[in-house]
């Protein structure tokens, strides 16, 4: 697609807010939606963490694709912000199987150290 496409990381917390939420923003935005984002293992929550580098060894390695993306820009949603490893983690994975330039979106920003 030209114009984009959107998908999302699944939410342990909220779930059904994020899934729906991505749904009607791609409507909104009228781009196609995929749900191609698994998450592979259980992690602790990223405000748990006690610094960037033990964020990081917590997410790497938890996310991963179900699917093939599509090659144009995505946009990807996720539920809340705590210390952008998650969103950088699931962009490269995106990146690395063939996304073009991926833009984070979130419903929120939990703002902790990094």
């Amino acid at each position: 697609n030209a114009h984009g496409w959107l998908t999302f990381v699944p939410s342990e917390r909220r779930p059904a807010l994020v899934s729906d939420y991505a749904a009607r923003l791609a409507a909104r935005l009228q781009v196609p939606i995929y749900n191609i984002v698994t998450k592979t293992r259980m992690t602790e929550s990223q405000s748990m963490m006690n610094n960037s580098a033990t964020q990081v060894s917590n997410i790497w390695g938890a996310f991963e694709l179900n699917d093939k993306p599509p090659a144009g820009p995505c946009l990807l949603l996720d539920d809340i912000i705590d210390s952008k490893w998650t969103m950088t983690v699931v962009a490269a994975v995106l990146s690395q199987a063939g996304a073009g330039p991926v833009t984070p979106i979130a419903l929120g920003y939990a703002g902790t150290a990094g």
